[in-house]
């Protein structure tokens, strides 16, 4: 494969200045994230208010104002008795807070925007990516990159002075679209082969980090419109050091733009320290490379793909195929056991997307001090996101993912039995799930590189990501929905996904060691040693 050819040409550059140029830009862009699709939960909380009576009925209506109402109650001339009214407008506590909440007066009727406001962002995150991996493609990772970035970095700054909330859902919808992996598939393709899987996880510990420092930031700035400016102005500084980025040389020789991936090249080496072979021996293996490169997209094999790091690598084409798995579902359904590893897998992206932003937006729920709830859950991540790759290649990805799931599910439930007045065992929980939740999140896209055949792979990946989006687009609303019937439903709900989850994830074959399936047939096989294997253990 060409791409084996240039992974040996990866290995020779090594690791440097070069490399880490790339995993700094990646990680400073990662950091502040959560202040963006995270921001939900202070810019548009839950904040207790009262009914504001309207002049002149107050003196007839009855004295008691209940918390939370949506309705009073006046005495009619007309009826004779009471009549209920709706309020239209309201007091709220911590009123010197300023948030979406108290500014647009997100209650009652209005409350469900304030789910709006979050799943929005992700629906928007379900068209984009899948266009931007087209454009990066076709025109390049840095110009995406460097665009992408752009439009995000200036949406996010210029939502701060919007005052019409409508054009707010509006800004959130394109910066949910502008948000692209490019720039984490930029960085892993020029990542050597040995330290693929390492990196491939470790780029997302700044998520983590940034999750643990958004609420302190939050909490020193409660103005939502500043807080806002805060986690925007980071990024916008970001732009001058993208604008310095290479475009990727494994993408330039694939296009046969051969001189320009050259001058990256030598770029690359002397920032790294290391000598390459002689320009006429790049120049025929560039060659190699493009040509294997054609023949591959002409039906090769895809053996090489077996990290998660080389799925993410290729996500762009992958998510780009998402519209077309959902529309040819005939060949992710063609055969028993290519059935099984779609229902599984589909499953298992949903409801690893919808219980990991549900646990994040749950700190009402759960009688916790929202700021410090979500530096615990950002703390929960970091294990979650450097210690993956070793269990996985130690234990293998089913019982690993099971267990997960198993862990995250089991903590949940568990929460219907806790008393609430012991609100540190709630938190505990919480921080269990989210940590078992945060390792299933990175194991399922290894698995199901390792699962799929190579003629469905990228339909398969494209149907797995669209149950994802769909699961963060409810997260939100089950939360909102559940949370005031019964302060542990959302997370009943989610735990008993959680444990289906874990149990479907038992219907799959274990892939660490086997050599990846390229056909139906292979994926046949690779289950019947699964049954072999099991049967030898009883």
């Amino acid at each position: 494969m060409g791409s084996s050819k240039f992974d040996g040409l990866l290995i020779q550059l090594g690791t440097g200045k070069w490399n880490i140029f790339y995993f700094a830009i990646v990680c400073w862009y990662t950091f502040f994230l959560p202040g963006q699709i995270l921001s939900v939960i202070f810019a548009a909380p839950s904040v207790s208010f009262t009914c504001v009576i309207p002049e002149g009925e107050a003196d007839i209506a009855p004295p008691q104002n209940s918390l939370e109402s949506c309705k009073y109650m006046v005495n009619s001339s007309r009826s004779g008795g009471w009549e209920e009214k709706p309020c239209s407008e309201w007091n709220f506590d911590n009123t010197s807070d300023v948030t979406l909440t108290t500014e647009f007066q997100l209650v009652c009727g209005r409350s469900y925007f304030r789910s709006a406001y979050h799943g929005i962002f992700m629906l928007g995150n379900l068209f984009g990516p899948a266009i931007g991996g087209v454009i990066s493609d076709r025109y390049g990772r840095r110009r995406v990159v460097i665009s992408g970035g752009l439009l995000f970095s200036g949406l996010s700054l210029g939502l701060a002075f919007v005052h019409h909330f409508p054009l707010i859902l509006t800004i959130r919808f394109l910066m949910g679209f502008c948000h692209l992996p490019t720039a984490y598939i930029l960085a892993l393709e020029i990542t050597e082969p040995k330290l693929r899987s390492y990196v491939g996880i470790l780029l997302a510990l700044p998520w983590a980090l940034g999750t643990m420092a958004y609420p302190g930031i939050a909490y020193i700035i409660r103005d939502w419109y500043w807080l806002q400016v805060t986690m925007a102005l980071p990024l916008v500084f970001l732009l001058p050091a993208a604008w310095l980025l290479d475009e990727s040389p494994r993408w330039l020789i694939v296009r046969g733009r051969h001189e320009e991936a050259l001058g990256i090249i030598q770029k690359a080496a002397r920032w790294n320290k290391v000598k390459l072979p002689p320009q006429a021996e790049l120049r025929g293996l560039m060659k190699d490379i493009q040509l294997e490169s054609k023949l591959a997209a002409g039906g090769g094999s895809a053996n090489s793909l077996t990290e998660v790091e080389r799925l993410h690598v290729d996500q762009t084409h992958e998510e780009r195929d998402s519209k077309v798995s959902c529309l040819n579902k005939c060949g992710l359904c063609s055969t028993r056991y290519i059935r099984i590893v779609t229902f599984v897998m589909t499953f298992t992206f949903f409801v690893s997307s919808l219980v990991f932003y549900g646990l994040s937006l749950s700190a009402k729920n759960f009688s916790a001090n929202v700021y410090i709830y979500i530096f615990l859950g950002g703390l929960a991540e970091v294990p979650a996101y450097s210690l993956t790759s070793i269990i996985v290649a130690r234990f293998g990805r089913r019982l690993s993912l099971a267990v997960c799931f198993f862990f995250c599910g089991v903590s949940l439930i568990v929460l219907i039995i806790t008393p609430t007045d012991i609100s540190w065992m709630v938190i505990l929980l919480a921080m269990v799930g989210k940590l078992g939740i945060s390792s299933a999140g990175q194991m399922v896209y290894l698995y199901l590189s390792e699962l799929y055949p190579t003629e469905y792979r990228l339909q398969g990946l494209g149907t797995a990501i669209l149950a994802q989006r769909i699961g963060s687009i409810l997260a939100p609303l089950s939360v909102q929905i559940l949370g005031p019937l019964a302060w542990w439903a959302p997370s009943v709900l989610m735990g008993i996904l959680a444990l289906l989850a874990g149990m479907a994830t038992l219907f799959l074959p274990e892939t660490l060691g086997a050599i990846l399936p390229d056909t139906l047939p292979d994926l046949e096989e690779l289950f019947s040693k699964n049954k072999k294997r099991a049967a030898m253990v009883h």
